[in-house]
């Protein structure tokens, strides 16, 4: 018995010094992205942003801990948390409701769905429920914000970041979403990533994903609109409620992506659907890990 006891106490004591040992390099990493100068943050995504073989289908939104850039649309740019842009007759209910702003996310205007292309997805949510609006381009006029109390928290700005698209030997292209496709596919990404640290490949992973404690940047570190769904279960394709297609996948916030996130709220992912036809309509689905 004491044997058992003490093989039981040496795997629990290795166990934990696994854990240490992990919680110390992501914490020295995540001290060392932090301390990056604005303008080497900026070189590294701007490496990732420039470079495409295909027409993009996605983008990311990361929570830098930054200040944000200036205005560059009419929905004041991607955020989480805070007040929405815009203030209407569908807005009005809501913001009376316990639902308050989770993220407003832009559309890119190189998406797919042509439609959809500079609009703007606004998901509001609480412990009980989730509800998103579409708003097309040219929407506004947008609202005074000042005036609005959606969120208890301040709103955290999210910077954009365009997703590279390759081709493959059978001439199909993909999304380049992985740190070690990135560092191996964009040129001069690994040069600028390597000068930062001495694992290019984990230090990427913390500059996608700064509030994440992994070491790979999974579905639930990820804000992305467009491209396809990165399910952390099984599929779970909606149905439009008004004609029954099957509807589009439109973004997926994962709650590790940053510290604004409530998994209460959200679970681990959110996916966002819509239908082609009945553009008002906008489908969540949760999953969890």
């Amino acid at each position: 018995m004491t044997g058992i006891l003490l093989v039981g106490g040496f795997l629990l004591a290795a166990f934990g010094a696994v854990v240490v040992a992990h919680n110390v390099r992501i914490h020295r990493r995540r001290r060392l992205v932090q301390a990056l100068s604005d303008e080497t943050y900026d070189a590294i995504l701007s490496c990732i942003d420039a470079f495409t073989d295909a027409p993009r289908n996605a983008a990311l939104f990361i929570d830098t801990g930054r200040p944000a850039a200036a205005e560059t649309d009419e929905f004041g740019g991607p955020q989480l948390g805070g007040a929405p842009f815009v203030l209407d007759a569908d807005l009005e209910p809501i913001l009376a409701s316990p639902l308050r702003l989770v993220a407003q996310l832009p559309v890119p205007a190189w998406h797919p769905d042509e439609t959809r292309r500079g609009g703007c997805l606004v998901l509001f949510g609480s412990n009980e429920a989730l509800r998103c609006l579409f708003y097309p381009a040219g929407s506004g006029p947008r609202s005074d914000r000042a005036g609005l109390v959606a969120s208890e928290k301040a709103a955290v700005p999210l910077r954009p970041l365009a997703v590279p698209r390759v081709l493959n030997k059978s001439g199909r292209s993909r999304n380049l979403l992985s740190p070690s496709s990135l560092l191996r596919k964009v040129p001069t990404l690994d040069g600028v990533v390597s000068a930062v640290g001495p694992n290019p490949e984990k230090t990427l992973v913390t500059v996608l994903a700064p509030s994440s404690w992994g070491e790979s940047f999974e579905a639930f570190e990820r804000i992305q609109v467009g491209g396809s769904p990165d399910w952390v279960q099984s599929p779970e394709w909606p149905s439009c409620p008004d004609c029954g297609r099957r509807a589009a996948f439109l973004a997926q916030i994962g709650v590790a992506a940053s510290p604004a996130l409530d998994r209460r709220v959200i679970g681990d992912v959110t996916y966002l659907f819509g239908c082609e036809t009945h553009r008002e309509s906008v489908l969540c689905v949760t999953q969890f890990t």
